[in-house]
């Protein structure tokens, strides 16, 4: 199956979006754990 290149855009784009909500997730949770131990 070949991609185009929009398609490998939305690929790369969805990917991108996915670390970025994993990473943006992680910190909240991360502050919040850190909040209440301190």
């Amino acid at each position: 199956m070949a991609l185009t290149d929009a398609g490998y855009r939305e690929l790369n784009y969805r990917a991108v979006h996915a670390a970025a909500v994993a990473i943006l997730t992680n910190y909240e949770w991360t502050s919040r754990l850190a909040g209440d131990v301190n």
